[in-house]
């Protein structure tokens, strides 16, 4: 079964995704098409995973205009037999499934009509000045097109949420071929973790943050974070932070160094974070004043599943699907507010730190795609049989 990833940046889940189906079905083969840069150039590794890899021109628009041919030569001569396409963007997509020759699965990582368009494409002058060139004066207006075309025209939809998947239902119907399957975890990053004491409040709780950071008033923005933990001084806040600009570093940084208690790190391999995680208490994934609420309600970040592999009870914004994820398993504590929601939510984890750290390690071993692979492989094996209503 020759099954080809399309993925213009591939992405850790995509890395995690593959490992899983490649040690889960022996006659799978697995074939990346992608742009820009590799999983070995972003990570350090994960090329290895993919039977062989072949890197496509830049572009969006401008791509399907001039190389889609190329693509679809590809897949003929790789005798492909399932194309599973991960966005976003989502012009390889969008591209395969006008190929009508394979089955597609539409694997949704971000629904862009989720976000603040104006945030998103206009956050400086710098990116509104690329995004106008690449795709014109209304680059939402085209990405929305692709996505809406993706999710109506797909054979099959993976997303990451139950909010998501009601997202795609407005403009696909009720339909059994979409399927949940959030960011989840890969068995061999589960750390060996040992029972810890029933209360931590004789030391400082250490709170950790992973991901990106933004633009300022983005969905990215951490300062306001950064100011309300650094007041709380029985508490640390570590971050393991990176942007594509070292501008908005600089930005956070002016932030980070007013408090004692705040320390960053800076960028670190998904191997490397994986590592130096079980040494804190605590993971945080926060609120921003951004505009793209939506898109963060829809979410379950690769962070979450990371924080569970390293045994780590969950301090979270009050976003849909994190709200019901982490109170349905009681793995952590939900703030509404940077004031004194956030302040209720450390003391509600210091006070009952045994009974969510013991939660986590009961349930982390169920999110880990080793666990759910097996579905993406019956749904392989069904398309490959023409059958396009999966039970």
């Amino acid at each position: 079964m020759n099954i080809l990833f399309l993925h213009q940046s591939p992405c850790i889940r995509a890395y995690r995704e593959g490992y899983a189906l490649k040690n889960n079905a022996s006659d799978i083969k697995l074939f990346l098409i992608y742009q820009g840069k590799s999983l070995n150039q972003k990570y350090g590794f994960g090329d290895e995973i993919f039977d062989k890899m072949i890197k496509l021109p830049p572009g969006n628009l401008w791509f399907y205009i001039k190389n889609r041919n190329k693509l679809y030569d590809l897949i003929e001569k790789l005798d492909i037999d399932i194309i599973h396409a991960h966005n976003f963007p989502d012009t390889f997509a969008f591209t395969a499934i006008k190929y009508k020759k394979k089955p597609v699965i539409y694997d949704i990582h971000d629904m862009y009509s989720l976000f603040d368009y104006k945030e998103m494409m206009f956050s400086s002058p710098k990116t509104a000045f690329a995004n106008m060139v690449t795709f014109g004066l209304y680059p939402h207006t085209i990405f929305k097109f692709f996505e809406k075309y993706c999710i109506r025209n797909a054979n099959a939809i993976i997303v990451v949420s139950e909010y998501m998947k009601k997202e795609v239902e407005k403009y696909r119907g009720q339909d059994k071929n979409i399927f949940v399957m959030p960011n989840f975890i890969l068995d061999k990053d589960l750390r060996n973790l040992e029972p810890k004491k029933d209360s931590i409040k004789k030391s400082r709780l250490k709170i950790v943050f992973e991901g990106s950071l933004g633009a300022p008033k983005t969905a990215g923005d951490l300062t306001d974070t950064i100011n309300s933990l650094g007041c709380i001084k029985n508490i640390e806040l570590h971050i393991y932070g990176f942007s594509w600009k070292q501008a908005y570093i600089d930005y956070h940084m002016e932030s980070i160094k007013k408090y004692d208690n705040v320390f960053f790190h800076g960028k670190v391999t998904p191997d490397e974070l994986l590592a130096l995680l079980p040494q804190y208490d605590c993971g945080i994934v926060p609120d921003y004043k951004s505009k793209t609420t939506r898109h963060l309600h829809s979410q379950m970040p690769n962070k979450l599943f990371e924080y569970l592999a390293a045994g780590l009870p969950i301090l979270s914004g009050n976003f849909f699907s994190l709200k019901h994820f982490i109170t349905e398993n009681k793995i952590g504590c939900i703030y509404n507010n940077l004031d004194d929601g956030i302040i209720q939510a450390v003391e509600e984890i210091e006070n009952n730190y045994s009974l969510y750290y013991q939660n986590v390690l009961d349930i982390r071993k169920k999110y880990t795609w080793e666990n759910h692979i097996p579905n993406v492989i019956i749904l392989y094996r069904e398309l490959m049989k023409g059958n396009y209503n999966i039970k």
